[in-house]
């Protein structure tokens, strides 16, 4: 559980423009990247913000985060 809330963190900082560096970034950025889309797909207006819960579904369906949340 501490890998995902990391990563949750790590989406948090993506969304405020600071990108990862390392190994594993690529695929972290990719993965901030499909959650990203996913929020807006799933946005009812300005007014809705995501919860760390929304987030921490979404990256729990990404396969490649699933694998190491746990």
């Amino acid at each position: 559980m501490e890998k995902l809330v990391r990563t949750v963190e790590e989406l948090y900082e993506f969304q405020r423009g600071k990108l990862p560096a390392g190994p594993g970034a690529d695929a972290l950025m990719a993965t901030c990247r499909t959650v990203e889309e996913e929020l807006d797909r799933n946005d009812s207006g300005p007014a809705k913000a995501a919860t760390d819960r929304q987030v921490e579904l979404l990256l729990k369906k990404d396969d490649k985060v699933a694998g190491r949340a746990e």
